[in-house]
């Protein structure tokens, strides 16, 4: 189909379809192509502004309000992307099962030493009561 319409388009305008484009082509091609670099660099650039607006408007917030300004500020697509990624931090290894056993029992251990005196002093005036 190209070679049927190139013919007659060569006949009427003296010019030959069929070679390669000119030099001017070529240049305006990559010229063309640089633009849309650019182009992409100023998208890129302007992305990255508008991610350390957020950032800095997270960071001065007060820490009370931090997460409402991460809400606030949140990028759709890096949080669902953050979301599909997150694996909770609790490894399952024995070794630490057996350190989370031991904190366990220590932890417990000194809060009922802590209510120790508390609770003797509960039972005396029970027992004065009675």
């Amino acid at each position: 189909i190209k070679q049927m319409f190139a013919r007659p388009a060569a006949a009427h305008t003296g010019v030959n379809v069929e070679k390669k484009p000119p030099q001017s082509v070529a240049k305006a091609a990559s010229k063309m192509k640089k633009r849309e670099s650019t182009l992409e660099e100023k998208k890129v650039i302007q992305r990255f502004s508008e991610l350390e607006a957020s950032r800095d408007a997270i960071l001065n917030a007060h820490p009370l309000w931090q997460p409402l300004a991460m809400a606030r500020q949140a990028d759709r697509d890096i949080a669902s992307a953050t979301a599909d990624a997150f694996t909770p931090a609790m490894p399952l290894d024995p070794n630490s099962l057996i350190y989370a056993v031991i904190g366990l029992a220590l932890g417990w251990a000194i809060w009922e030493l802590l209510q120790w005196p508390v609770k003797a002093r509960v039972r005396k005036r029970r027992a004065r009561l009675r």
